[in-house]
């Protein structure tokens, strides 16, 4: 037996094979307005297996061109296939191998898909629901919130609109009350005072068509006609909705929020505060405090699967006695049911790749019968209390196909014998509402084992072969699932060697390879990271980013702007395709950026420095500063998007907070009207390490800062406020501060308006704010009687009086400016500032006259001193009695009369003088 022979007997494979499977159903059914990507697996029998290669044809329907015809994923961007039309296409897979006793060996493997493409229906709606105007006021039935999802957005206002307006009960016409036309052709339907009769009911219908194929849609919504002033009001979902029967009932989805507003015409609004809302929800019970806000929040949940309720807001206004309603039809989304998964191949290890299957069966969606359903499995992990599971790593996203198999799955604990869980979520095919089923199938992943890695070159050459044939490849196939896969495999294959106690590599020189590999992996994947297009590739981008980001010390320098930069593109792909970002993504992405903080503090030994003294920023070059300047400014930069882009799922009078431990970000909504009577606090209610007596930070803001003209049409206001245990401006401290000062946590707040741009609040009116102190002093800091720092041998002493302060980007250093401490306190210090940005608390130096010696110099300084100050009062005697002398031997020359001479002496000095005159007589000095 030759060399080749023995290799290939050592496989235990007597006959090759090769075989090819695309994935999901062999005939489905797809939207023409998505992104389409269909996968394949292939799994081959023999050694040393070489030049794969995967073909795609088409073999039916219309001709279509494609890109990518040669890989394992065929991609077809949205609007490439003709809606009611069937396309069938064929993956052909070769492969060669040299295989024991044949020599040269090709196999080959075929497998067909078919795809029916159906037309998305226009969508017509009329913003709000049924209402009450007054006879003798105009009003508005906005229906331009319809949309075309076959056409671009900018396209939207090539829509035909056509209205109607019929009596509810049949009988009579509309528009007897006026003589001029109404035009019922426009968006925006507009309705003359007096048009409609008072005490009368009508019936509006809005019909809009699409050239895209002569579709068309109707909407219709009830006005009643009262007699006696009202408040116009309608009710409107900010939530995604479905309208079902034409509009008269919208469905939500069941496990998100359901958001509604009660919306009016401006002008007939002067001040909010002068209204008052009662929100009624049949067949649900809310708390009291929800029921009285413009905007209603219906908790996810709150509401069964399959119901339906009918929401009723009442408005009343005190000041000039009127009243409005309007009410909304609600019906909740049913999930998927009756179904199962299982795991088909459930043991192995984290190096076994394609190796772990998983298929689900008899799911069914009770509201849409045979309609195709989705499936998506995520790898979970307990949280922080040990018995909650959340969500770690996204194995796959969305996909037809019942069936999955992983790329790989990292491997489990030993406290847990090895197994992981994998929660499946299925779903149905209604956009924006989708109703969501799950349930968690386990699996046992175990170590490759210290042996195992050995024989295939150690750590890091098993990490470079994955990154090189698994990630590269994922991230060319444009396949993010299995690159958060491979990714996390690698990330834990690390932190197991990390925690193996035997291994013989110091944790120094594990630091410097893990920086290695975790570089390469950024380099690798970050692309995928930066070209987000969906609400599932946000979600697996900022999972891996966390992955390779979860340890300060192994992140370099090179990384951390890296990983500003991928987070800096993603975040702006997020807002340019609209992307929702979760609770869960906003988190990743703040645990990521503020661990790249972090790495600019680690010391030698690994560990994050807490020291923020100024001795610690000058051992720093220009350049660094500079450059932690600028990481500094990426930071809160990418904490105001994620604020931005977290307001947009929010109603007013509603908040969400996000935190990591080492930061804790607020972001909330209120109406603007409401902060202009009395002062509004601003706070986050989380308990600060150090004193259960420790209050949490807060802005209190004057409410004439509300009443500037740079809120002038701000009806709606987003707030940003954060606050932060990691000083990630201590490159910017200075001598004067300190270095045993008590550090202060540093809080933020900004003001934005609904496109998310800043509102500049400057000088217009005094802000109070509480920065809370991170450890407790051992007393009160008082502010008018500076505190005396010990001094060293011939050192003047220094005196500290505690100041607060803003960090000034312009300058990138801290600042005093446009701010005075009102109280400070050993656990916290209050402050009135007149303008908004990040602001700390320090003890910092006071200018003053010269002081006193301290009485801990030495006795040779001391003396030394004394010398020399005697010295000079000799030198003064010296000129001064000269200049006396001889003043007075001229005036005794030309007077004759005698003289008396003295000299002017510093008070307290060591030299001792004698009277100077003739004795008997009264001495001159």
């Amino acid at each position: 037996l030759n060399t080749a022979s023995l290799s290939c007997l050592s496989c235990g494979i007597d006959e090759p094979a090769v075989s090819v499977k695309i994935y999901g159903r062999e005939n489905r059914t797809v939207y023409n307005t998505f992104d389409l990507k269909i996968g394949a697996m292939a799994k081959i029998k023999a050694c040393r297996p070489s030049a794969r290669r995967f073909t795609w044809t088409q073999t039916s329907g219309p001709e279509v061109y494609l890109e990518g015809m040669n890989r394992k994923y065929l991609k077809i961007p949205k609007g490439t296939l003709t809606p009611d039309s069937t396309y069938c296409f064929q993956l052909s897979f070769s492969v060669s191998a040299q295989q024991a006793g044949l020599g040269p060996w090709t196999g080959t493997a075929t497998d067909s898909t078919c795809i029916t493409v159906i037309g998305r229906a226009v969508v017509a709606r009329i913003r709000g629901g049924k209402r009450k105007v007054a006879v003798d006021k105009s009003f508005k039935l906005d229906g331009s919130l319809s949309y075309d999802p076959e056409k671009a957005k900018e396209n939207w206002k090539e829509l035909q609109y056509i209205w109607r307006c019929d009596p509810a009960d049949g009988t009579g016409e509309c528009f007897t009350g006026t003589a001029a036309p109404v035009d019922m052709t426009r968006s925006v339907l507009k309705v003359p005072a007096n048009a409609l009769t008072g005490g009368s009911e009508y019936k509006f219908t809005l019909t809009v068509i699409s050239d895209v194929r002569s579709r068309s849609k109707a909407a219709r919504v009830y006005v009643k006609v009262s007699s006696s002033p009202v408040i116009a009001v309608d009710a409107e979902i900010r939530s995604n909705t479905i309208e079902l029967d034409g509009g008269d009932v919208m469905r939500v989805s069941p496990s998100k929020p359901i958001k509604v507003m009660a919306r009016f015409e401006r002008e007939d609004l002067p001040f909010l505060p002068n209204y008052r809302f009662f929100w009624n929800c049949s067949d649900i019970s809310l708390p009291t405090k929800l029921l009285s806000r413009p905007g209603l929040v219906i908790p996810a949940r709150a509401l069964l699967a399959g119901s339906t309720t009918t929401c009723k807001v009442q408005v009343t206004d005190s000041a000039r006695n009127r009243a409005g309603e309007s009410s909304v039809t609600i019906q909740v989304n049913s999930p998927p049911e009756g179904g199962s998964c299982e795991a088909t191949v459930n043991n192995g290890t984290s190096l076994d790749i394609d190796h772990f299957s998983f298929s689900c069966s008899d799911w069914s969606d009770p509201d849409s019968g045979d309609a195709p359903l989705w499936y998506r499995y995520v790898l979970m992990k307990l949280d922080t209390d040990g018995t909650t599971l959340v969500e770690d790593v996204a194995l796959s996203r969305w996909v037809e196909q019942s069936t999955f198999t992983a790329s790989s799955i990292p491997a489990g604990d030993a406290s847990s014998y090895y197994r992981k869980n994998i929660r499946v979520y299925v779903r149905d095919s209604a956009i924006g509402i989708q109703a969501i089923s799950s349930t968690d199938v386990v699996v046992s992943v175990y170590p490759p084992g210290r042996s195992s890695l050995s024989t295939k070159g150690g750590i890091e050459n098993v990490a470079g072969d994955l990154i090189d044939e698994q990630v590269s490849t994922a991230v060319e196939e444009g396949d993010i699932a299995k690159t958060v896969s491979m990714v996390s495999t690698i990330v834990k294959l690390l932190e197991e060697d990390d925690e193996d106690q035997s291994a013989t590599v110091n944790q120094t020189a594990k630091r410097i390879r893990n920086k290695s590999i975790k570089k390469q992996l950024l380099k690798s994947s970050k692309s995928v990271c930066q070209n987000v297009s969906s609400e599932s590739e946000v979600e697996q981008s900022s999972s891996l980013l966390r992955s390779i980001a979860a340890k300060p010390a192994e992140i370099s320098e090179e990384m951390q702007e890296e990983l500003m930069e991928t987070t800096k593109k993603m975040l702006e792909n997020i807002k340019t395709n609209d992307l929702p970002v979760s609770a869960t993504v906003a988190k990743d992405i703040l645990e990521s950026t503020t661990n790249v903080m972090l790495a600019t503090k680690v010391t030698e030994n690994g560990t994050v420095s807490t020291e923020d003294s100024a001795s610690e920023a000058n051992k720093l070059t220009t350049e660094e500063k500079t450059r932690r300047a600028n990481l500094a400014k990426q930071y809160t930069k990418t904490l105001s998007d994620v604020t931005t882009s977290l307001a947009k799922s929010l109603v007013p009078g509603e908040s969400t907070t996000i935190s990591t431990g080492d930061v804790e970000l607020v972001t909330e909504k209120q109406y603007t009207d409401s902060m202009k009577s009395a002062p509004t606090t601003f706070t986050i209610n989380t308990t600060s390490s150090g004193s259960s007596n420790k209050p949490s930070p807060s802005f209190t803001v004057d409410p004439n800062v509300f009443s500037t003209s740079n809120f002038t049409g701000v009806e709606i206001l987003t707030t940003e406020f954060y606050k932060m245990k990691v000083n990630i401006f201590s490159f910017a401290e200075k001598n004067t501060t300190k270095t045993s000062s008590p550090e202060s946590e540093i809080v933020v707040l900004s003001f934005k308006k609904d496109d998310g741009s800043e509102i500049k609040v400057n000088g217009s009116a005094p802000i109070d704010i509480t920065i809370p102190i991170k450890e407790d002093t051992t007393a009160t800091i008082p502010t008018s009687s500076p505190t005396a720092a010990p001094t060293a041998p011939g050192k003047k002493a220094v005196n500290y009086t505690r100041k607060c302060r803003y960090f000034d980007e312009s300058r990138d250093e801290w600042s005093t400016g446009g701010c005075t401490v009102k109280e400070t306190h050993s656990t916290h210090t209050v402050c009135t500032c007149t303008h908004l940005t990040a602001f700390s608390s320090a003890d910092q130096e006071t200018e003053s006259e010269d002081s006193q010696e301290s009485a801990a110099e030495s006795s040779g300084e001391a003396a030394g001193k004394k010398a020399v100050k005697l010295l000079i009062v000799f030198i003064v005697i010296a000129v001064v009695g000269g200049l006396f002398v001889g003043g007075a031997a001229a005036w005794k020359y030309m007077t004759g009369s005698r003289a008396q001479v003295g000299a002017m002496v510093p008070e307290n000095s060591d030299v001792e003088l004698s009277p100077v005159g003739r004795p008997g007589e009264q001495p001159t000095v």
